[in-house]
């Protein structure tokens, strides 16, 4: 059971209102960051840019996302974005084995092991040694490594509130891409 009430567009003050009407489902962690009024509109930005905007491509994203919601024992995120990464085209295979904590090395492509390995060095050590950083840049261009550093960054700080607040489990959004654009 969540530690806080979820804050909804009938009991909030009318920006946060507003922002949760233009929700495309409800999502229990919005309603958790709603409690912090003046960063949900920032935050919903940030989230939809991570989601409809990035350079970096969509099934390594939600691979990094997926990797550090199993890292980090957020089963909240995980549920959600095993939705989305089969939207985006991640095979069930993969999913699973990144689940598992087993990321077969004939099962993923070099620059996927490097994304693997790259967020599993910034979720454990908030940072990567040089041939870790070398082997994602092998792949990625600036832009594309800053970017997934944030998506990294972003799920940490999100599953941290979700753990702390004990957000209620639920099943993944009924969401398709397109919805997410609207966010």
């Amino acid at each position: 059971m969540a530690r806080l009430p979820y804050v909804t567009a009938d009991n909030a003050p009318e920006p946060v209102a507003d922002a949760l009407r233009q929700m495309p489902a409800k999502v229990g962690i919005v309603n958790l960051v709603a409690h912090a009024e003046t960063c949900l509109r920032p935050f919903l930005r940030l989230g939809q840019a991570i989601l409809t905007s990035l350079a970096l491509p969509a099934d390594l994203r939600e691979l990094a996302i997926l990797h550090t919601a199993r890292l980090s024992d957020m089963d909240y995120q995980w549920t959600q974005h095993a939705r989305l990464a089969t939207l985006v085209g991640l095979p069930d295979g993969k999913i699973e084995a990144v689940h598992a904590g087993v990321p077969d090395p004939s099962l993923f492509s070099p620059v996927e092991l490097a994304v693997l390995a790259f967020t599993e060095s910034v979720v454990r050590n908030g940072d990567a040694d040089d041939a870790c950083y070398q082997a994602v840049a092998d792949h990625l261009s600036g832009r594309e490594i800053v970017e997934l550093t944030m998506v990294i960054g972003f799920y940490q700080m999100l599953g941290n509130v979700m753990n702390v607040t004990r957000v209620d489990p639920e099943p993944a959004a009924d969401v398709e891409l397109a919805d997410l654009s609207r966010a």
